[in-house]
């Protein structure tokens, strides 16, 4: 009833000549990372900078409130801040967390750059970036 016509050859041009005028091969996209990637790197950036620590909030709670253990609060050293907060209790205590919180005036600057690499790893892993 019907004729039947031999399939074209693999490549040829009877096979390309049996496409719609105009049809195009699928070819895969692929998405333009790049633009969300930077805009992630972006937001993780700011994030970052309203989260790191400030030297001078940190030396300023040294300076009024050291022998108490202020700035070992605000820069994540919670036990020996609580400790500090104990001894200065006393007499005594407050002495050592006196000569405690001298040698922490030059302690302060490392300790808040720890303190800002780990807020920035946890910022950055957060939007989804690994530093």
């Amino acid at each position: 009833m019907y004729a039947q016509h031999p399939e074209p050859a693999e490549g040829s041009a009877a096979k390309s000549a049996m496409l719609p005028q105009g049809w195009q091969p699928a070819v895969p996209q692929v998405a333009d990372t790049s633009a969300a990637v930077g805009q992630n790197t972006f937001m993780a950036q700011s994030a970052y900078e309203d989260r790191k620590t400030s030297l001078v909030v940190a030396y300023l709670l040294w300076f009024f409130l050291g022998a108490w253990g202020a700035h070992r609060f605000y820069l994540g050293r919670k036990g020996s801040a609580i400790a500090m907060l104990i001894l200065g209790l006393t007499f005594v205590g407050l002495l050592v967390t006196g000569i405690w919180a001298l040698v922490d005036a030059f302690l302060i600057p490392g300790i808040a750059q720890a303190k800002d690499s780990e807020i920035k790893r946890q910022t950055f892993r957060e939007h989804g970036l690994l530093i």
